[in-house]
């Protein structure tokens, strides 16, 4: 019988502190779900926005080397510009391809044979 009665006891002490943690967490949760919805439905857009222009990003590194040159005076490396073009296959497919592709025929000054090489490699390296 005073088994049964300290148990009875002990839960009514634990009960006020299960009912705090439980709070806590709900709180928590409360004050994390809240927040969600701020960053995600209320100022979603200007994260789009940001995320956009942190995806493409133009970056001018100037090449201060100089030029190399060997002991009779001839030069052997020099500073010259260079422009790559990339073609990323899981952001244009389909007939978005066929445009960008023709777009940088008539802005690269493409010839015939080298837009049937890059739509091959293209294929290359999209099922590869």
């Amino acid at each position: 019988m005073m088994l049964v009665r300290r148990d009875a006891d002990d839960i009514r002490e634990i009960r006020p502190r299960a009912a705090l943690g439980a709070l806590i967490v709900v709180c928590t949760m409360l004050v994390l779900v809240v927040r969600l919805y701020q960053l995600q439905i209320l100022r979603g857009d200007v994260y789009v926005v940001q995320s956009i222009a942190n995806f493409r990003k133009s970056l001018f590194v100037p090449a201060d080397r100089g030029v190399i040159k060997d002991s009779k005076g001839r030069t052997l490396v020099d500073n010259r510009p260079s422009f790559d073009v990339f073609l990323t296959p899981a952001f244009c497919k389909g007939k978005e391809r066929d445009e960008v592709i023709e777009k940088l025929q008539d802005y690269l000054h493409l010839g015939q044979d080298d837009v049937e090489r890059i739509k091959s490699d293209y294929q290359k390296s999209w099922f590869s």
